[in-house]
Formats: C-alpha cells, structure tokens, sequence
C-alpha cells in the first residue's frame, strides 16, 4: 500500500502523484503603494465642487460637469388570474 497526497492509503497501481495544477502558487507581493493616490483637487484651479471624472487616456479628463438625464423603461402588463 501507498499513501497518497491527500492520506489515502492505495494500492501501487492505483497511486499517482499529487497534480501540479493542485499546488498552492506562492502570493505575489505588491508593489509600494501610492502615499496619495486621489488627484488634488485644487490643482484643477476650483474649489473641489466641479465633478470630474479620470481615466487613462488622453488627457486624463472626460468631463468635469455632471450632466442629468432620464431613462425610462417598460416591460409590458401582468396580469393574475386566481381560482
């Protein structure tokens, strides 16, 4: 008889090595972390009470006012019929 990986006892022909698949992987350690990583909103020359939304591309802006909008949607009529 064998032991397994997992503490089965098998017999020879049954026994077979524990997948690599099943092998805890090492965690990677993370990069430093950003002391402040929020962008200052005084360096966009207002107070902070102007919207603005960051991304990677361009330059880094899409907009800086919230717009409002509407949606509306339906699905159709229900209708429960008891007896």
């Amino acid at each position: 008889m064998k032991k397994t990986w997992n503490g089965l006892l098998v017999g020879p022909d049954q026994w077979s090595p524990k997948h690599p698949q099943l092998m805890k992987k090492p965690t990677p350690i993370d990069p430093q972390a950003l002391k402040e990583a929020r962008p200052d909103p005084s360096s966009d020359g207002n107070d902070g009470t102007v919207f603005a939304v960051y991304t990677n591309v361009g330059d880094g802006k899409l907009g800086t006012t919230l717009q409002t909008f509407a949606i509306t949607a339906s699905v159709g009529t229900v209708e429960v019929t008891t007896s």
